[in-house]
């Protein structure tokens, strides 16, 4: 008789990526057939949008997205994050929830599903490479829509 070895099944974190661990030198790599200069382009047309509806003191550029402009490091930073999705468009940031630290950059975004005390810090940004941020909040609403009914009904 053989020996039994546990397959994990294909819906287990341990087989999915994870974002804390870093490619060397903390860039993904592209691939086969991805035009690399149409990807630039595009990131600096974005960057370009961003900056010119960035508003002073973090303000929403529109209802339910904000655009996020700094040309320095900051400290850490304590806040409430509400639900949201943030990309980084230029720069890097790290964000603390408890014991746990992730930095995250262009190559990589953040998503917050519930609301979450965290610290988060600017690390990388300079006069001529500000970090640039966007974030949308996520109502509830759409992420309950976005979970299965068997889910939805455990939690109500």
């Amino acid at each position: 008789m053989g020996r039994g070895f546990p397959i994990p099944s294909p819906d287990t974190a341990s087989v999915l990526p994870d974002p804390a661990k870093r490619m060397p030198g903390g860039v993904a790599i592209a691939m086969p057939g991805t035009d690399l200069a149409a990807m630039h382009e595009q990131m600096d047309e974005l960057r370009a949008l961003a900056l010119k509806h960035a508003k002073p003191d973090w303000q929403p550029a529109f209802p339910r997205l904000a655009v996020y402009v700094d040309d320095a490091c900051t400290g850490p930073h304590q806040s409430m994050y509400e639900p949201m999705v943030c990309f980084v468009l230029q720069g890097c940031k790290r964000v603390t929830i408890g014991d746990t630290s992730i930095e995250y950059d262009r190559a990589t975004y953040l998503l917050a599903t519930v609301d979450v005390p965290a610290s988060g810090q600017i690390i990388n940004a300079s006069p001529d490479k500000p970090y640039i941020s966007i974030a949308m909040r996520l109502e509830p609403s759409t992420i309950a829509a976005l979970l299965p009914s068997k889910l939805t009904k455990r939690l109500t």
